[in-house]
């Protein structure tokens, strides 16, 4: 009677940071736009044969919703069935229906085999390493001539919102993937959890034009104007109008502790009458609180446009998620104004002593964030925006609340050629401190410089987008 155990196999990805040294981080590596995602298929046989495996680098987007008004407490029991389409998903729970859409926006598969030079013989094993190289595109290309060209950018890892089994809102993933495992023989093949493995990556991202306000009427407020009263129910002063436009972006991607920028504040006061009434502009003190927020689309239908909040009110399959980031509260004192005559296109009818007459200054308000902010992205399923929320008063008046909201864009790019030097540099003696081995797979500051400045990182054609 042949005993002879079953020919089988085990195959597991193997990545640099599986290594000992590389455990021992408490943060796992992030990928950049260029970065080689470089590692190997360890495949243990117990005889020899020839085999084949395709292994992918995919992007997927995962989000749900459900029907009315979600309960945030909502948790799905452990026996909930979850059912599992070749695009939609849903689940049934507590007599509640969720939908769930799947999204692939990346998907490069790359064929390797099996090389007498890649094997080794121990124990009664022949032991199999090998290599697979893939590159984190610079952006995306898709054969639809349709698609917004803000779906073409890479967006960050994410997992936002309420998680349920996998899905969130949304769920931005990449992985590295065994897709199939062809032999010359009958095999059983062992897969374990190394079959599959999630990588974090940020692209580099520069920052968009600045947004043509105008065209978003119902999502930003870039100017406002009250009447100004010394009392609630006393007589106008004048009028007080304030403005702005969309601030310089926000680099997450800074050596400094935290990124910042500034908006700057254009106040105008035209008096009701004279100049010389009660309305002293330069013994005013302003108090400006701003909020710095964020938007979150995510739906379960593919998107043709960047998504409003008009649009997320009348689309049933579209929810959005508020959130304040940073808050903080300036007071500004003796403050330096211009005074104008208000234009006179007609012969005057009234003494020059009493014509109305227009005061204005601006505000400089610095606007600081932490680090650890999602930059701004927008997919096929999701989208990331911010807005800063800016109010001012003036102690001792009355008048309506004055507020401004405006966009704001949170972008991940290196600064300038020195600074990137120094990030790569900096990044490259962490990565050696890690694992000292790892040169092999060419993680050096050059290939980080060059992977941005002339390196070529084309992306091959995916599908599915």
């Amino acid at each position: 009677m042949d005993r002879r155990a079953p020919t089988s196999m085990d195959v597991r990805i193997i990545l640099p940071e599986d290594t000992s040294s590389a455990k021992s981080s408490p943060e796992p590596p992030v990928r950049h736009c260029g970065d080689e995602i470089q590692g190997h298929l360890e495949v243990v046989c117990n005889s020899s044969f020839e085999f084949s495996i395709d292994i992918s680098f995919e992007g997927l987007i995962r989000t749900w919703i459900a029907p009315g008004n979600e309960n945030d407490s909502f948790k799905p029991p452990p026996t909930a069935e979850f059912q599992v389409g070749r695009i939609r998903i849903t689940l049934l729970a507590h007599h509640k229906l969720i939908f769930g859409f799947i999204q692939k926006f990346l998907h490069e598969t790359q064929k390797v085999f099996s090389d007498p030079s890649t094997r080794c013989y121990n124990s009664h094993l022949w032991i199999h390493r090998v290599p697979f190289r893939f590159i984190v595109p610079d952006e995306l290309i898709s054969p639809h001539s349709d698609i917004h060209p803000d779906f073409l950018k890479l967006s960050p890892s994410a997992k936002q919102g309420l998680v349920l089994l996998g899905f969130a809102q949304p769920s931005i993933i990449y992985l590295l993937r065994i897709k199939r495992i062809r032999t010359g023989a009958p095999v059983e093949i062992l897969l374990g959890p190394n079959q599959q493995r999630e990588l974090i990556v940020m692209p580099y991202t520069p920052a968009a034009p600045p947004l043509v306000i105008e065209d978003f009427p119902r999502e930003y407020r870039p100017c406002t104007a009250k009447p100004l009263k010394q009392y609630r129910w006393g007589r106008p002063l004048g009028i007080l109008e304030i403005s702005s436009a969309e601030p310089s972006p926000l680099n997450i991607l800074t050596l400094t502790p935290r990124t910042s920028t500034f908006a700057v504040l254009s106040v105008v006061f035209t008096s009701n009458s004279s100049c010389n009434l009660n309305a002293r502009p330069s013994e005013w003190n302003f108090v400006v609180k701003q909020h710095l927020r964020s938007r979150t689309f995510y739906s379960t239908r593919r998107l043709d446009r960047m998504p409003t909040l008009a649009v997320a009110k009348a689309d049933p399959y579209m929810r959005i998620r508020d959130e304040k980031k940073v808050s903080e509260v300036r007071e500004y004192r003796e403050i330096s104004w211009r005074k104008e005559r208000q234009p006179q296109l007609l012969e005057p009818t009234v003494s020059s002593d009493i014509e109305p007459c227009i005061w204005t200054t601006t505000l400089e308000v610095p606007i600081h964030a932490g680090k650890t902010l999602l930059p701004t992205f927008s997919n096929p399923l999701s989208a990331h925006q911010y807005t800063l929320a800016l109010q001012l008063s003036i102690k001792g008046l009355y008048h309506g609340v004055m507020e401004l909201v405006l966009p704001v864009q949170v972008f991940h790019y290196p600064p300038d050629d020195t600074r990137l030097r120094a990030y790569a540099e900096e990044r490259n003696e962490n990565l050696d401190e890690i694992n000292p081995a790892v040169s092999r797979f060419q993680h050096g500051a050059t290939a980080i410089y060059s992977s941005l400045r002339g390196y070529d990182t084309s992306p091959p054609p995916y599908d599915d987008l």
